[in-house]
């Protein structure tokens, strides 16, 4: 399956939502910060890095071309790669995201959701989409987000309308419903937009937030079929989005690089925040503790610059802007649940072309 998303040869599947860290999993000992290095990976990026629990190990998917797709797998203190798996037989490598132990990764390729063992760096197992009804020569849509329920229990994973080449898109977008202990979709939710973004789940494993260019909707979750309760804002979203850490904010970049805070206890906006740049924002991280937010901007000064903003104030931080210096264009962009460490997935065009992932301290 093809798919209608492209940039630069390496997408920002931004499901901002997908957890830095495997969530509802303490660490025996506090995460350690990734030791700084610049590491060269076989391919372009795709989406951010995921890292777990402990700050040991760093994830991230890239495009082998016709060779398909893998998963990197990285030892974030030695700064190398470890492991290089085989996932999809397509170039793109989609959302992720750690089960509730960190012991598997949930990871989407075109049309199949695929069950990954950290333990033995494996693919458990392999499982396609319902099939999209579509009209002939339309292919099913693509997908961006992917949550997973505080619990462990429940995976919700989004899909554009059917598309085709040269052709207006038809029909809507939909919610997937997959059961982790029956290892099977079990529900499909017709959506009110066609293409469908991030997807966000509240610690509270009931409220799930969607992104789309008409607004944002909210969804009840917490009944086997997921049902739409409003849209709360109005259209001008491209998908990248940040929830904090107690799941009281959403932060979702709209129309004319403006950062929207939505108070999700009241489904209300509290600030709009102008991020003053005309250059394309390429990605936002929230900090482990709640307490920064970070901009990704690709100002090719020469490269892309990190922008901190003290979420208590919303306003920039400057002492604390970081510019990866090995990169010239910042892709995807994680906070390591130490909350000292950036991972920065980019790519060089000029200077040392090729793909990189940079390991920052800050």
């Amino acid at each position: 399956m093809l798919l209608s998303l492209a940039l630069a040869g390496a997408l920002l599947a931004t499901s901002a939502a997908t957890a830095n860290a495997a969530p509802g999993t303490a660490c025996a000992v506090d995460p350690v910060p990734g030791g700084e290095a610049t590491i060269t990976l076989p391919a372009s990026p795709w989406g951010h890095p995921l890292v777990s629990a402990d700050g040991t190990t760093a994830y991230l998917g890239v495009g082998q071309g016709d060779s398909g797709n893998s998963l990197e797998v990285i030892d974030t203190q030695a700064g190398q790669i470890t492991a290089g798996v085989q996932v999809g037989s397509d170039m793109w490598s989609g959302p992720k995201a750690f089960s509730a132990d960190g012991k598997l990764i949930y990871l989407v390729t075109a049309g199949t959701l695929n069950v990954f063992d950290t333990t033995t760096n494996t693919v458990r197992a392999r499982i396609p989409y319902p099939d999209q009804p579509r009209p002939a020569g339309y292919r099913p849509g693509g997908t961006v987000g992917l949550a997973i329920s505080p619990d462990g229990s429940t995976l919700y994973l989004d899909q554009d309308q059917p598309f085709a080449d040269f052709q207006p898109p038809v029909g809507q977008g939909r919610i997937l419903t997959f059961s982790v202990a029956q290892n099977a979709f079990t529900d499909i939710t017709p959506l009110p937009a066609g293409v469908v973004q991030s997807i966000l789940l509240r610690p509270n494993g009931k409220d799930a937030y969607i992104t789309t260019p008409q607004g944002v909707l909210h969804l009840d979750v917490s009944g086997a079929h997921p049902a739409v309760v409003r849209t709360v804002t109005s259209a001008g979203f491209n998908g990248t989005v940040s929830l904090s850490p107690d799941g009281t904010r959403l932060y979702a970049l709209a129309a004319g690089n403006h950062e929207l805070v939505l108070d999700l206890t009241t489904d209300t906006q509290l600030a709009d925040i102008d991020l003053k740049t005309p250059f394309a924002v390429e990605d936002t991280a929230m900090d482990p503790d709640g307490t920064r937010l970070y901009v990704s901007v690709d100002t090719q000064n020469p490269g892309p610059t990190i922008y901190a903003y003290d979420t208590a104030t919303n306003t920039p931080v400057p002492d604390e802007t970081v510019s990866p210096s090995d990169l010239e264009h910042a892709l995807g962009v994680t906070v390591g649940p130490d909350g000292q460490t950036l991972y920065v997935a980019g790519y060089n065009s000029s200077d040392n072309a090729g793909s990189y992932l940079q390991i920052i301290n800050i």
